[in-house]
């Protein structure tokens, strides 16, 4: 679950960074890094908003009315500039390629990254308190069922895998971000791309050892059982 967690915010910085890059370059967004980053103050006065609603029940003092009041103003004049859409959670996007109000799975279509949506359904149901997580934190080992309630040895390498993923594009849209790509740039994209392939490669093979490490265990006696379960709660923390 924290791996998931993890890797499903590694994919979102990725999509971020690949829409600012390649948006951000045209002529018709050449702004959209400054909205990106004055969208903080559209956030920042929701969060205020939605915190002096509830700060009594809460038992924490309120906001000074002052404070509310600038905030709200900074939010206002940055709708007046931008549109009312800037006040959605992605409304620095809106207008690429004629989105009114754009959401995270229309960013990943943008960039084509959309054949991930499902990894990051998945993530999602694991973090998040629906039905849907509550079945896939349940699983098979040798003949037992198990409800995963804490840290686990198994089930690393595709969020793994999922993960250098992300970080190759992050990687890459840094490098290809300036007007020209020398050939040092070039060439450590491609020694990226091996690192990439030899780091899936490893977590592939560390999943497949520590599985059958597992089936073993249900053939051992008593004290050798004990001592594996002993070595997996040290290598869990």
């Amino acid at each position: 679950m924290a791996a998931l967690a993890r890797c499903r915010t590694l994919h979102e910085i990725a999509v971020i960074m690949r829409v600012l890059s390649e948006f951000g370059e045209t002529d018709d967004h050449a702004d959209l890094a400054e909205r990106f980053y004055l969208h903080e103050a559209v956030l920042t006065a929701k969060d205020a908003r939605t915190y002096q609603l509830h700060c009594a029940e809460l038992g924490t003092d309120p906001l000074p009315a002052e404070e509310i009041a600038q905030l709200d103003q900074s939010r206002q004049e940055l709708l007046d500039r931008f549109g009312t859409e800037y006040k959605e959670s992605y409304g620095w996007a809106t207008g690429l390629n004629g989105l009114r109000r754009p959401n995270f799975a229309e960013l990943e279509k943008l960039v084509n990254v959309a054949h991930l949506r499902g990894h990051y359904s998945w993530a999602s149901h694991e973090i998040h308190a629906d039905a849907r997580g509550s079945l896939l934190n349940v699983f098979e080992q040798g003949q037992t069922l198990y409800k995963q309630t804490g840290p686990m040895l198994f089930g690393f390498a595709e969020p793994a895998v999922w993960a250098l993923a992300s970080l190759e594009l992050c990687v890459r849209t840094l490098l290809h971000s300036t007007d020209e790509v020398s050939p040092i740039e070039l060439l450590g994209c491609k020694a990226l791309e091996h690192l990439i392939a030899d780091g899936s490669q490893l977590f592939e093979d560390a999943e497949t050892f520590v599985e059958k490490m597992e089936q073993q265990v249900h053939r051992w006696t008593p004290w050798r059982r004990h001592l594996w379960v002993e070595w997996r709660l040290i290598f869990s923390k």
